[in-house]
């Protein structure tokens, strides 16, 4: 325990931490520690948080209607299903995406939507042709959301730690060891990870596609753990909380002091701004 505190009052100091390439806004103390943070909401389907400009609130019934049966078996409970279908409510962009690129498959075979209403009860109602019109119709109507996107591709990947399907322009490409730890810290912190996993999860050497909602999470834990507004008043917390997390922090990375880890958690911190702003 003594070698988290060995010349303490050294490393505590702020000029030991070099910011230079990492500028802050600065923080105002009442506000939370990532403002933007704030914008965002449910995905009715898989109940993940994601940021308000990844999602789209599905208002018309027909098109609850057609995405539900299309996602009938993805839903976290057949409560959440029956909601969706019942209210308006909000999906994220990647399985609105997913959606569309289902009914496309549906409307160049016209003849499989009647296998399709066959095996989906909440359709019956409809005839053949009133289901083909249906759908071209919610397809032009929710494609419009997703081309806005403008780092959109007609390409998915599942995010490496939640194992949740994301289009691309939801996701970011990590490579480094440190922000791979810095991931894995909160989820650690969390529960959703074990040490045993996180160790191997920091350990691989090839890139992993992590969603920006994890991102997010991994930080706010990080914050709420320590009890702080900011990166900025890390330094300020208690030795306890301090020594907790850097024992966390060497169980996946046993070289990182902690003058190196606050200044990765700052740059950390930036690329969040960055790719939510």
């Amino acid at each position: 325990m003594e070698r988290y505190f060995e010349n303490f009052e050294e490393i505590m100091k702020p000029e030991e931490i070099d910011n230079e390439d990492v500028k802050l806004e600065s923080v105002d103390s009442e506000s939370t520690a990532f403002e933007a943070g704030q914008r965002h909401g449910i995905c009715q389907i898989c109940q993940k948080t994601e940021f308000s400009k990844n999602m789209k609130r599905i208002n018309k019934e027909t098109d609850r209607l057609v995405i539900g049966s299309i996602f009938q078996c993805d839903f976290v409970s057949p409560e959440w299903h029956d909601y969706f279908l019942n209210h308006s409510t909000q999906i994220c962009l990647s399985h609105l995406a997913v959606a569309m690129q289902r009914i496309r498959v549906l409307l160049e075979n016209p003849k499989s939507i009647e296998n399709w209403k066959t095996e989906r009860s909440i359709l019956s109602k409809w005839s053949n042709e009133e289901m083909l019109k249906i759908m071209t119709d919610c397809e032009k109507r929710n494609q419009r959301s997703i081309n806005e996107k403008p780092q959109y591709r007609n390409d998915y990947r599942r995010c490496a730690v939640c194992n949740s399907l994301k289009g691309k322009w939801d996701l970011g490409i990590v490579k480094s060891k440190n922000v791979k730890m810095i991931i894995m810290l909160g989820c650690v912190l969390n529960g959703s990870f074990t040490y045993e996993d996180s160790q191997d999860f920091v350990s691989k050497p090839q890139f992993v596609y992590v969603c920006h909602s994890d991102f997010l999470v991994s930080f706010q834990e990080i914050i709420g753990f320590m009890k702080i507004d900011s990166v900025d008043q890390f330094l300020s917390c208690s030795k306890e909380d301090i020594q907790s997390l850097i024992e966390d922090v060497n169980c996946m990375c046993p070289e990182m002091k902690l003058a190196e880890f606050t200044r990765e958690l700052s740059k950390y911190s930036w690329r969040i701004r960055h790719f939510t702003a």
